[in-house]
């Protein structure tokens, strides 16, 4: 079995062959307290729009008990909104077994996880040690023996792979891989650039701090606080972006609101932002003689407009929100062919 997995800071997204996967990074711990721990007993999955979705994932892993997803927040549990500072950490990793055993019930699992390019050399050895090797876990009632192997790549070659394959396709296109690309991934925290040439990343990966978590906020102060108000960053605000974006609407403060009425909000913080991220990417790009521009990630369908405009010719921009899990996906099953090119 092979799962790509694009670890986010507003959720974690994986994928097999058949199946996708959607979780928010909330983890709470489950105490000896009976009726803390009984509020959270059942596995919740539920499917939306081709995509498994992980409301509550009850897990036993290191002599103790875990629930990851959503109902974390819904069920008042005292939970903690993993990946706030490092990705290559131990609630990441149960994250990526609650996703790895909510999808498939092999023994055996080659899981490709993106790591962000800052500090990757330290943070990528530090993911691949706390996945690797067998986990005792035990979900829906039963006890499973998970061997992983770990594999970790910088974040960004998913997103390339994906593009390697046209819509429909089983193979990459050779013609594509050592052309020099660069991967803009617009994500929740951050919008990242890098330059890929075959599996070779070319000068130094330049990361900003515009992402799509700033139009977001700029949006729902607008919609839900009004003059002067603040919207923190937390599991709740990530519940109401991933829900917008799944089911088009959401119930807050009494208010309906949904996506299509936050969509002009969304553009009109994106224009606001657009020149500075502009800027900057001209600035990274200046003097290199890139062939094709691939841009992806959870916030690129806000900005797709002013890439369009920028780019104009040889822009691919993937607004699939799983393109980078599919791609890491990709990267295992096809890695022997990109290596050779």
């Amino acid at each position: 079995m092979r799962i790509g997995c694009d670890v986010g800071r507003s959720g974690i997204k994986a994928s097999t062959l058949t199946e996708r996967l959607l979780g928010l990074p909330v983890i709470a711990e489950l105490s000896g307290d009976q009726e803390l721990g009984g509020r959270g007993t059942a596995d919740r999955i539920s499917r939306s729009n081709g995509a498994l979705h992980l409301e509550a994932w009850r897990m036993g892993y290191d002599g103790r008990e875990w629930l990851v997803g959503e109902r974390v927040e819904a069920l008042g549990l005292p939970g903690r909104y993993a990946m706030t500072v490092s990705k290559a950490d131990a609630s990441t990793r149960l994250m990526i077994l609650a996703a790895v055993t909510a999808l498939s019930e092999a023994n055996i699992v080659e899981v490709c996880v993106g790591l962000p390019h800052h500090q990757f050399d330290e943070e990528g050895q530090v993911m691949r040690d706390l996945l690797r090797g067998e986990h005792a876990v035990r979900v829906q009632g039963k006890e499973r023996r998970v061997k992983l192997l770990g594999v970790v790549v910088p974040e960004g070659i998913g997103i390339w792979v994906r593009s390697l394959f046209p819509e429909g396709a089983s193979e990459p296109d050779r013609r594509l891989i050592p052309q020099m690309t660069v991967v803009l991934d617009f994500g929740h925290r951050t919008i990242q650039c890098c330059i890929f040439a075959s599996l070779r990343v070319v000068q130094n990966p330049y990361v900003s701090a515009h992402g799509a978590y700033e139009v977001w906020e700029g949006a729902l102060m607008k919609l839900l606080e009004g003059r002067g108000g603040t919207v923190y960053e937390s599991p709740q605000r990530a519940a109401m972006m991933t829900r917008l974006l799944r089911d088009g609407v959401l119930t807050a403060r009494d208010r309906r609101i949904t996506l299509e009425g936050v969509q002009p909000l969304l553009i009109g913080e994106a224009e606001r932002i657009w020149p500075r991220v502009k800027e900057e990417i001209r600035r990274v790009l200046e003097g290199v003689p890139f062939e094709r521009v691939v841009a992806g990630g959870g916030g690129v369908h806000i900005y797709g407009p002013f890439l369009r405009d920028f780019f104009q010719e040889n822009l691919v921009i993937l607004e699939d929100r799983f393109a980078q899990a599919d791609g890491c996906r990709l990267f295992l099953e096809h890695y022997q062919t990109l290596k050779a090119a």
